[in-house]
């Protein structure tokens, strides 16, 4: 949990709210006692990392009725909370049609159905502390461009996280793989939409004829990557196996935004959109 909330710390970029919640399963007696050591579990882990965030551990009969209580109902006063972030969770080859997996990616879709973004994060090694050992000016932050509204949700998460102390030096590079029915001037495009939105970035443009463009991220220090659906299951842009892209890369967040994000009322307006993080 520690990773996560650490990562979740960075993103509010000093403005949004953090929630850090549990749901737990089961029903009778017992569950008041776990319920109660699972809320001092999160409070000391706040504590640990010395940030700030509400925390809540839900009881629920099963999983998927507490996903679906916790996305509509939870909230502060009059904002809901609409970005869901959690560890990801990789495949196990070894357990065909594995459970977890399943429940894994039903939960998720159930959340992006009710209208929440979505934030996996494969955290590796994230720590504060590993942060610190990369120089501030090699410190940066790669993300990976679509044309729809998830490519500006990672821009504006990555404007985000150099809103923190420790990444505020960090560089932002979009990485553009320009396939055949995009406009010719892609490139002036996200220049244009970066410059209205005040977001300084570095723009690299790959060709969809490159085997593996990804690769290219391996000496980024926190990489943003689209993901999409294929039924209950996650997938990468070009429809591949998540586990095999992201295991080579440092810490990857993989974004998929359920709202259409503005990003030329950014950065000041639009926080609002990552306001509060579950």
């Amino acid at each position: 949990r520690k990773p996560l909330l650490t990562y979740a710390s960075w993103l509010q970029g000093q403005s949004g709210f953090i929630s850090a919640v549990r749901i737990l399963v089961g029903q009778g007696l017992k569950m008041v006692s776990l319920q109660s050591q699972a809320e001092s579990e999160l409070k000391q882990d706040i504590r640990d990392l010395g940030i700030e965030a509400f925390h809540l551990v839900l009881v629920t009969e099963n999983s998927d009725a507490g996903v679906q209580a916790l996305v509509q109902s939870y909230g502060i006063g009059p904002l809901k909370a609409n970005t869901l972030i959690l560890n990801w969770m990789d495949s196990r080859k070894n357990e065909l049609f594995s459970f977890r997996e399943k429940t894994y990616g039903r939960h998720l879709l159930t959340a992006f159905r009710l209208g929440c973004n979505i934030i996996a994060l494969d955290p590796k090694h994230l720590s504060r502390e590993w942060v610190l050992e990369i120089p501030e000016e090699k410190r940066r932050i790669d993300v990976w461009w679509s044309k729809d509204k998830t490519g500006q949700l990672t821009v504006l998460l990555a404007y985000l996280m150099t809103r923190s102390d420790i990444w505020e030096k960090a560089r932002i590079r979009v990485n553009v793989i320009k396939a055949d029915h995009q406009p010719k001037d892609v490139k002036q495009h996200i220049e244009n939409l970066l410059e209205e939105a005040r977001i300084e970035a570095d723009i690299t443009l790959y060709s969809d004829f490159c085997s593996n463009p990804f690769s290219d991220s391996a000496d980024a220090s926190l990489v943003f990557l689209p993901f999409y659906f294929e039924g209950e299951t996650l997938v990468s842009p070009f429809h591949e196996s998540i586990d095999e892209l992201i295991k080579p890369l440092p810490p990857v967040a993989l974004v998929l935004a359920r709202e259409d994000i503005n990003l030329i009322a950014e950065p000041d307006a639009a926080e609002d959109a990552v306001t509060n993080a579950v």
